[in-house]
């Protein structure tokens, strides 16, 4: 229901509508009967619906933070992205009202939330425009690897969701590099 198709010699698309089915952002999975010759199949496929596209901006030089640091990172709203320009998206710039950490998995404990929306206290956002600055209190964490589930919000109510990964750590050790000849 709510989706068609067109299929010619084994591959095909299916468009699924807007529809009461899809209420907000989020992954779905859609399972998919064809009929071909009297023969049924069903597959399954996995798509992401969004009402815009959230970046977040990743500094690679400051992706691991100490048990007592303050992680900020900046997301970016677009209603539509173009191009890039370097690692930077280029296109219609979409409003943003609010941002927040929505849950955190700790690496290798997968499915089970590290820490929730309402264990995380120390948290703000400060948005203007199409940006968002997060901040979030890493006080209390472990050394580890962890997934964040980050959420934001448009100035329409829309939300949308966006990943970060981070690694918190008591002290670092890196081994030097030696240039090659």
């Amino acid at each position: 229901q709510g989706a068609t198709g067109t299929f010619e010699n084994g591959f095909g698309n299916i468009t699924i509508e807007n529809s009461d089915y899809l209420t907000k952002a989020g992954n779905y999975m859609a399972v998919i009967e064809a009929t071909s010759d009297g023969q049924k199949e069903i597959g399954m496929a996995w798509f992401n619906a969004k009402t815009f596209t959230l970046y977040v901006q990743h500094d690679w030089n400051q992706m691991t933070y100490g048990i007592s640091d303050q992680m900020n990172i900046t997301l970016k709203g677009y209603e539509k992205i173009s191009g890039w320009s370097g690692s930077e998206p280029t296109g219609t710039p979409k409003n943003l009202s609010s941002a927040w950490v929505q849950s955190i998995e700790k690496e290798g404990m997968w499915g089970v939330p590290y820490k929730k929306r309402s264990q995380l206290a120390q948290m703000a956002s400060i948005c203007n425009a199409n940006q968002c600055q997060l901040l979030l209190n890493l006080t209390g964490f472990s050394q580890g690897s962890y997934n964040l589930l980050i959420n934001a919000e448009d100035t329409s109510g829309n939300q949308v969701e966006g990943y970060y990964w981070m690694r918190v750590e008591v002290l670092g050790i890196r081994m030097p590099m030696k240039k090659m000849d």
